[in-house]
């Protein structure tokens, strides 16, 4: 814990400060509702660029939009098979997966 003589504000300056010297000049923050634009103040006074991003949701975690594809049917991967000699192939392919492990 810091002890300090300063009020908060100008310790919390001091303190951004030094770590603008270590850190870039752009930072992507979380977003925290009612924090945001005193965050992005002080840091403005630094010239600090910010961007927040909102956390993921309760909802964004429990759906899902699209159904997730075998990866035997998808197309334009690069793909490895094992060998029975111990070796692994690795190759490239724009066709279907399923289709090119069947040539092998």
């Amino acid at each position: 814990m810091v002890m300090t003589t300063q009020p908060l504000g100008k310790a919390l300056k001091s303190y951004l400060l030094k770590i603008t010297q270590i850190l870039s000049k752009r930072k992507v923050l979380s977003y925290i509702a009612g924090l945001r634009e005193s965050i992005q103040r002080v840091c403005r006074d630094f010239d600090i660029k910010t961007a927040f991003k909102s956390g993921k949701t309760l909802r964004s975690r429990l759906t899902k939009v699209k159904d997730t594809i075998p990866i035997t049917t998808e197309s334009s991967i690069v793909y490895s098979i094992p060998c029975s000699c111990g070796k692994v192939y690795i190759g490239e392919t724009t066709r279907r997966l399923e289709q090119r492990v069947k040539e092998h």
